[in-house]
């Protein structure tokens, strides 16, 4: 005979594991991730500050084929490329949070954020 009460217990702490395995770890200030930015390409970003509806984020220019195992932040560049010379990086792009994290955001390293970075951010959050 089977136990209900047992297999509903079981069954309880499957669903968890299963739900705790692929839940992402919350996004945290500093955080420097690849994005999918659609057309097989992948850009980074770097979180500047997160509000209540929105994430701000630092944008690069510097585009990937696929999605980088990580990123050395010291290589990130706000300038133009010869492949893109017409597209510079953005000093801050307030995204919906919805809209973020459909860009399929994956967190390759964490840094500091300066009080340089945060300057435009706190221009917007003034307007």
């Amino acid at each position: 005979m089977i136990n209900l009460t047992g297999l509903v217990a079981v069954f309880i702490l499957i669903a968890a594991a299963c739900t705790s395995i692929r839940k992402k770890p919350a996004l945290l200030t500093g955080d420097i991730c690849t994005i999918d930015e659609g057309h097989g390409l992948f850009g980074v970003v770097k979180v500047l500050a997160i509000d209540n509806d929105r994430i701000h984020v630092k944008m690069y220019t510097n585009k990937f084929y696929s999605r980088p195992e990580m990123i050395d932040a010291t290589t990130l560049s706000m300038e133009v490329t010869e492949d893109d010379p017409e597209t510079p990086g953005i000093p801050h792009l307030p995204y919906v949070k919805v809209d973020f994290h459909a860009l399929k955001p994956e967190v390759e390293a964490t840094e500091a954020v300066y009080a340089e970075e945060l300057e435009p951010y706190r221009i917007w959050k003034r307007s």
